[in-house]
């Protein structure tokens, strides 16, 4: 069995949200999405996680790959990235308001050489 192989690192800045992002290869669960140590701007709507191609956080169009609604707005959070994103070729991860369109943090993405 091989190991959990880190492919992208980064850091949620933004005036309402923060966090450390990890994106790994797991042995069976394919790619994840890892935020750990989060904040979202309490009460904030509709908050969701995307990866996307623009490292300044653009996620208009197919830009931009939706992974989900947060479960939670602090304490770490899980994503699961469907196998047909090519996560090489994604510049951030963005925590979004998608009811009105705002983007709370960007983590730009610094890939790990495979």
């Amino acid at each position: 069995m091989g190991e959990d192989i880190v492919i992208a690192t980064g850091v949620i800045t933004g005036p309402e949200a923060r966090g450390t992002v990890t994106i790994m290869r797991r042995r069976e669960d394919g790619v994840t999405a890892y935020i750990a140590d989060v904040w979202i701007a309490p009460g904030a709507p509709d908050v969701r996680i995307f990866l996307s191609t623009d490292p300044g956080g653009d996620v208009t169009g197919a830009a931009a790959v939706d992974l989900g609604k947060t479960t939670a707005l602090s304490g770490d959070l899980e994503f699961v990235v469907p196998p047909r994103v090519d996560v090489a070729a994604m510049g951030s991860l963005v925590v979004h308001c998608k009811v009105y369109s705002v983007t709370f943090g960007v983590a730009p993405l610094e890939h790990r050489a495979a």
